[in-house]
């Protein structure tokens, strides 16, 4: 379902009958609130600034966040002969909220007008942390008392996600890659074995690794970085 551009739509919208809905883009609307459907195979969402309720439950096909609001605003474009041509979707899948998803401190008085957010398992793993950092750190440089009301359940922080049984090989996609639990329950780098891949992923042996997290993104979660800012925050207000 695309909006974008709808300048004037200024309507709730629920979404929760349509289960089979796995794209949603509403930029450049006054979108208030847009309610998915559980499980839903999503995995594209772009919302405006003006969104203040999402819930994304089991939205497993979610996996990641747009940091860059340059990614979303060039999905099309004029080429050199001035033809309008559409960027890959590949380049865009994923969630974007304006004026958070993009939060840096040089743009932190854009504006959003976010104030509940619900996850509940899904796709996004570190990028449900990324959200939440973003929407802690906008909320201490706010200089309104807006109320906020996270609740994030069953979700995954780590690089690792076990691959499904009877999942068949493919290569992994880029900034991926597989990896195979030992005996000493570490991880080794894996190498394709077409005798016993069906085996190892029977036994929940293979994992996919998602380098996206990096050393100092699982240092923000091992060190509670997220935590110390909650608990500071909450200390600030209530004096």
């Amino acid at each position: 379902m695309i909006m974008t551009g709808m300048t004037t739509f200024d309507k709730t919208l629920d979404m929760r009958g349509s289960g089979k809905l796995k794209e949603f883009r509403a930029l450049r609307t006054k979108l208030p609130n847009v309610y998915f459907a559980k499980g839903a195979p999503l995995h594209t969402v772009h919302l405006p600034s003006t969104i203040t309720t999402l819930e994304l439950i089991e939205n497993t096909e979610l996996t990641n966040i747009i940091t860059d609001k340059n990614v979303v605003n060039n999905i099309c474009y004029l080429d050199s002969n001035g033809v309008a041509q559409y960027a890959n979707p590949s380049t865009y899948r994923g969630l974007y909220i304006e004026g958070v998803t993009d939060y840096t401190s040089s743009n932190a008085n854009a504006g959003h007008a976010l104030s509940s957010l619900v996850i509940e398992g899904g796709g996004l793993k570190y990028g449900s942390y990324a959200l939440l950092s973003n929407l802690v750190s906008l909320k201490k440089s706010a200089t309104e008392n807006k109320s906020l009301r996270i609740s994030l359940k069953d979700v995954v922080w780590t690089p690792y996600t076990q691959i499904e049984q009877g999942t068949p090989y493919t290569e992994p996609i880029t900034g991926h890659s597989y990896w195979k639990l030992n005996d000493h329950s570490m991880y080794d780098a894996y190498t394709y074995d077409a005798n016993t891949w069906d085996s190892d992923v029977l036994n929940g042996l293979i994992y996919d690794y998602d380098s996206y997290l990096g050393n100092d993104r699982l240092a923000n979660i091992a060190n509670l970085t997220i935590l110390n800012s909650i608990i500071e925050l909450f200390e600030r207000q209530n004096g």
